[in-house]
């Protein structure tokens, strides 16, 4: 019996180092993707379909900061053979497995439709010099004032129900509300985006060319591969702006670049959902072992 238990000591210590790496390795693959995609968040008050996929994402990284935690529990109670810590241990392990299931349901139930939003608001984008009216005003509180009502019609319009209809682009009225309201609001996030993480588009530069917009921006590739082109403003003046020219040296899809990090959380999803199901079997047999073990039988037995 000494020799059982001895076993199941040693491969619940294990365990538990692997349930310490693999939290460990969970909280920063997931807390990149949350990095990576950050500027998205912008979209989260206008479209709330996006907000279930960060709120998987945080529930994973609780349950590796839970699993690196519950490691070190586990640990204390095979060194004290306390039957009542491993059945706490069992309790937890179960949870948190749990709470990993649920953010990864969520995040990948709720994804489709956020990346639909996400390559729907290409159609609207824009890259006027003045986006928004309020940037030609002097005065400072003018200026405020003008962006705190065009934010308050910006969160009034219901402009993202608009735009996931995709029949607005033969509305005049909601294609104007669109470009005057939304417009300004997403280019700056797709500029944001795509400077911050070197991307372009969601798949690449093919989905700026299949948009509205038909062109490819200038954030989407360097400096060295930008070619000018003369064109009419909202003003009526000719201004030179700036494209990335069609070709291999752009930068890869956005999706891609956050797939990048959200991969490698599945695989510490994987490799920490094994050592649950291992940690959940071996306390349970040792729990057995440690009671059959303390058991007057036994006792009688070994006297």
């Amino acid at each position: 019996m000494s020799c059982k238990l001895s076993c199941s000591r040693c491969f619940l210590y294990f365990l538990n180092v692997l349930y310490i790496t693999f939290g460990l390795f969970m909280i920063v693959v997931a807390s990149l993707v949350i990095t990576g995609t950050s500027s998205l968040r912008e979209f989260i008050d206008y479209r709330p379909e996006i907000k279930p996929i960060f709120e998987g994402i945080y529930m994973m990284i609780s349950a590796g900061v839970g699993l690196f935690l519950v490691g070190f529990i586990g640990c204390a109670a095979a060194v004290r053979q306390n039957r009542y810590g491993l059945w706490f241990f069992l309790l937890l392990t179960v949870t948190i497995s749990c709470l990993q299931w649920i953010g990864a349901i969520v995040t990948f139930v709720n994804y489709p439709e956020g990346k639909k939003f996400m390559k729907n608001t290409m159609n609207i984008y824009s890259n006027e010099e003045i986006l928004s009216p309020c940037l030609e005003i002097d005065d400072n509180n003018k200026r405020d004032l003008c962006f705190h009502q065009k934010k308050y019609k910006v969160e009034k319009s219901g402009w993202a129900e608009v735009l996931m209809n995709e029949r607005w682009q033969s509305n005049t009225e909601e294609t104007e509300m669109l470009f005057e309201i939304a417009s300004p609001m997403v280019s700056v996030v797709w500029e944001k985006i795509q400077k911050e993480n070197q991307c372009c588009g969601l798949a690449g530069q093919s989905d700026w060319i299949d948009s509205d917009f038909q062109k490819i921006p200038a954030t989407c590739c360097n400096s060295d591969n930008l070619t000018n082109r003369t064109e009419i403003a909202r003003n009526n003046r000719p201004v030179t702006r700036h494209y990335c020219s069609k070709g291999a040296s752009n930068f890869v899809g956005c999706e891609e670049k956050a797939l990048k990090y959200a991969n490698l959380t599945g695989i510490a999803f994987f490799y920490c959902f094994i050592s649950e199901l291992l940690g959940i079997i071996v306390t349970s047999v040792y729990i057995k072992q440690l009671k059959e073990a303390r058991s007057p039988k036994i006792i009688q037995e070994k006297m």
